[in-house]
């Protein structure tokens, strides 16, 4: 097999999600042969070791030190098949909200400004989905939250994305600090955290820029595209949870049908988990059809009221909506969302989730309730 056909036979193990940079060149540090493991393995996997007059050396420590222009050309080549991997486990595995956004990103946009929206929408959807799963989790586990983190319900509830990952990375800190075991971890960190508030800047100011030409789109996403690219990566296992909504039990308590919502495509999809006794007691309060759910390693918790849905007319297609902000004031508040793949926005009446309000508020210190 000859080198120039090194991109079409790359694999990774499934459900692996692995680092790459997003260019390799002389003046880059990543050409170092010692920093390119995965690729040097690669190499003396296919091509075997070197035999000569009974001494063995290896094939890609060869290639390094006698073509490095080969070398670094193969390895260019390696790493960009792995970004191309990386982004089919994007489109078919991730939740839904963030799966859709990207694939229209990258193959499904009429111009460089509607792309340029879907990498907004990218970014802003998996804060939207951090900020649910880590509040959602504090809140189905009954954790209280301490005084010192200074979270006020009005937070809680705005349409700040700031203010989202604020409380996320107070929540993370106390629970590290705490010791508790948040399976929320498996699938965010504080230096996520960080990288999110570092785009969460740059939409800021693109959202004060006007109109965008074509062409200063088109500048936008190339300058913002690797760092949406690494953000995806650095949301560790965020392919292995799954986003549902309850359908039925199949027989036995422990035995639930749900709805999945995970990939691009907005078909509907089932799947049956089957629960331990301990997983059915715990998740128990929200195995009905009025949540959506997230599983992690099957801790089943719901993410309410920051995730919904919406039936179309005939009942025979699930969207899902995502909250943006409250309107008015009880008794006449409502809730507004967004359709995830229509940009539509709906309401639905507050009271609807005063329960789950009211349980936020509970885990709260006393002066932040309001």
């Amino acid at each position: 097999m000859s080198l120039e056909n090194t991109q079409n036979n790359i694999t990774s193990s499934p459900g692996e999600i692995v680092k790459f940079p997003m260019e390799v060149n002389d003046n880059n540090p990543e050409l170092s042969y010692e920093v390119n493991n995965d690729f040097n393995q690669y190499l003396d996997d296919e091509y075997g070791l070197i035999i000569i007059s009974g001494s063995q050396f290896q094939s890609s420590k060869i290639l390094y030190d006698l073509e490095n222009e080969t070398y670094r050309i193969a390895l260019q080549e390696f790493r960009a098949q792995e970004i191309e991997n990386f982004k089919e486990t994007v489109f078919d595995e991730f939740p839904t909200p963030i799966a859709y956004n990207f694939y229209r990103f990258e193959r499904g946009y009429d111009n460089e400004n509607q792309r340029r929206d879907f990498l907004r929408d990218t970014w802003e959807s998996i804060i939207f989905l951090i900020y649910a799963i880590v509040v959602g989790e504090f809140r189905c586990s009954k954790l209280s939250i301490d005084a010192s983190t200074k979270i006020k319900m009005q937070e809680v509830l705005s349409d700040s994305l700031d203010a989202k990952l604020s409380i996320v990375a107070k929540l993370l800190q106390l629970a590290l600090d705490q010791g508790i075991q948040l399976s929320s971890l498996k699938v965010t960190s504080l230096d996520l955290i960080e990288k999110l508030r570092e785009l969460n800047r740059v939409r800021n100011g693109f959202s004060h820029s006007g109109a965008m030409s074509e062409e200063q789109a088109r500048k936008f996403i190339l300058a913002n595209q690797g760092d949406v690219l690494s953000v995806l990566q650095d949301c560790k296992n965020l392919n292995t949870l799954k986003l549902l909504r309850f359908n039925k039990n199949e027989g036995k308590a422990s035995h639930i049908r749900c709805e999945v919502f995970n990939g691009h495509s907005m078909n509907r999809t089932y799947e049956t988990f089957l629960l331990t006794s301990e997983q059915v007691t715990k998740a128990f309060d929200y195995l009905d059809q009025d949540n959506i759910l997230i599983n992690i390693d099957n801790h089943i918790f719901s993410i309410s009221p920051f995730f919904h849905f919406k039936l179309n007319h005939s009942g025979h297609q699930t969207r899902l909506c995502c909250y943006k902000k409250k309107k008015g004031e009880h008794p006449e508040q409502k809730f507004i969302y967004e359709v995830i793949g229509d940009a539509l926005e709906i309401d639905f009446d507050a009271a609807n989730f005063s329960s789950v309000v009211d349980e936020i508020r509970s885990l709260l210190p006393d002066l932040s309730r309001r």
